[in-house]
């Protein structure tokens, strides 16, 4: 075992997240702006009553150092393992490293948001956020289609900028997370069961509705299409081990996604003056699912399949797209 301990990760973390309070504190000290003015003494979409001074949300603010502590704690992990090793997630790799990072983003953008109220901050969290789970999206990908370390770094540094550009211009960085997390879910679902097709479109599907409240969506076609993709697969390389890890942050998740919607606005669980805030908890539970999902992505195992059963993926869609027959067709 090849233990470095060496946390030069972490001290760069921690430094980064220094040099975020500083600057917040600095640039904070004479207010917001007029429009973050405007909104104290109201209560906030996500319930909180905003306060005047530095920030406006404090409990809805301070839970996001559940993030930066979790981020912090994998990138220790890292620093105590050294690596790397056979599994991309075990040890010091790329994969590590954004993972970790992308936690402790994730928290300062979020704090960003809650704390200042500015439209500046409303998209530092939504950046945050899909940094975060677009990593998982692509990294399945690298792991499915054997993808390098430079094609996935490129991929996720690609895909981060072009996303993190649209939503400053146009917005829906929420709608964008969204279909992220179940696109997660299908690429989890189709490494599980690569060849039942009902599974990993019924899964992300099911997901899918119930993000949306019930409503059907163009988004179901790309669950279709990735359903059909991963039926191409007659095994997949890689295996994982599901329990508890998975499931505790899966449960974790789902747990804060419904205090979530009970805690916003006029909710259920909406009180404005209260001390724990509902919006803070989903912030702690996701805090949370995020160190499970590190756990459950270092169970990979590498599986030898004999090589009749290799299959290149987009080869076979087109050669399946070609020979298409419907149900009637002789």
């Amino acid at each position: 075992m090849n233990r470095t301990n060496t946390y030069y990760e972490l001290g760069f973390a921690i430094f980064l997240v220094a040099i975020a309070a500083a600057a917040g504190v600095h640039y904070g000290s004479d207010g917001w702006g007029a429009d973050s003015e405007s909104k104290v003494g109201f209560n906030s979409a996500f319930c909180e009553l905003m306060q005047d001074g530095l920030i406006r949300e404090p409990a809805n603010t301070w839970s996001n150092l559940a993030y930066v502590i979790v981020g912090f704690g994998i990138l220790w992990h890292i620093g105590y393992l050294g690596g790397p090793r056979n599994n991309p997630m075990d040890g010091r790799s790329q994969y590590t490293i954004i993972y970790g990072y992308s936690a402790v983003i994730l928290g300062i953008g979020s704090f960003a948001m809650h704390a200042t109220k500015t439209d500046w901050g409303g998209w530092l969290d939504n950046t945050g956020m899909v940094l975060f789970v677009s990593f998982p999206v692509i990294y399945n990908f690298t792991r499915i289609l054997k993808w390098n370390d430079k094609t996935f770094l490129w991929s996720y540094i690609g895909l981060n900028l072009l996303i993190s550009a649209f939503i400053w211009f146009i917005g829906h960085g929420s709608y964008i997370f969204a279909i992220l997390t179940v696109c997660w879910m299908c690429t989890e679902a189709g490494i599980r069961y690569p060849q039942k097709s009902w599974i990993v479109f019924g899964v992300p599907a099911l997901f899918d509705l119930i993000l949306r409240g019930g409503d059907l969506a163009w988004t179901q076609l790309i669950w279709i299409a990735m359903a059909f993709w991963f039926a191409q697969f007659k095994q997949i390389e890689i295996k994982r081990s599901y329990v508890p890890a998975f499931w505790l942050g899966f449960g974790s998740y789902i747990s804060a996604f419904i205090i979530w919607n009970l805690s916003l606005e006029d909710g259920l669980l909406c009180d404005p003056a209260s001390l724990m805030q509902g919006h803070a908890l989903w912030h702690i539970l996701t805090a949370c699912s995020i160190g499970f999902f590190y756990i459950y992505l270092r169970s990979e195992q590498k599986v030898s399949i004999p090589e009749e059963k290799k299959v290149d993926a987009f080869t076979e869609v087109f050669n399946n797209l070609l020979n298409f027959k419907f149900p009637w067709d002789d």
